[in-house]
């Protein structure tokens, strides 16, 4: 990934890390724009593989991982609240035989699960394809 880091009138200075080649889809734009999230599977060592969400900033800088708490599982989608401080993952187990959605929040850079539905069978959810968040305006 390239990005500009910062620019003049003349020149556009870049900044480059190296390929990320264990990025997978989702990938998802916060609202607010300030980080892009991506599901990665990183090799880790004893052959082992750590699923986890990446965050990278705008100038395309790594800015931390969040290790999914349940490692059978895979993200399929990935989608921020209106106001980027909410975070829904929906993941799915590598058997395919069941969903879970993921809430989490951001504190200090930091992301957590506050809530977690479990164990949704592929027969309850039909599926499902995408997410939004919805608020009722009172």
């Amino acid at each position: 990934m390239k990005g500009p880091a910062r620019a003049d009138d003349l020149t556009v200075f870049s900044v480059a890390e190296s390929p990320i080649t264990f990025l997978e889809k989702p990938i998802c734009f916060m609202p607010s724009g300030s980080l892009v999230a991506g599901f990665q599977k990183r090799p880790v060592p004893g052959g082992k593989i750590s699923k986890e969400l990446a965050f990278w900033e705008k100038n395309c800088l790594r800015h931390g991982e969040f290790v999914l708490p349940d490692q059978t599982q895979n993200v399929l989608l990935i989608d921020f609240n209106p106001d980027s401080s909410l975070m829904a993952l929906l993941c799915m187990d590598d058997n395919k035989t069941s969903m879970t959605i993921l809430i989490c929040v951001r504190s200090n850079w930091k992301w957590t699960v506050k809530q977690s539905i479990r164990n949704l069978s592929m027969a309850e959810t039909k599926g499902i394809r995408s997410m939004k968040w919805m608020f009722n305006k009172k």
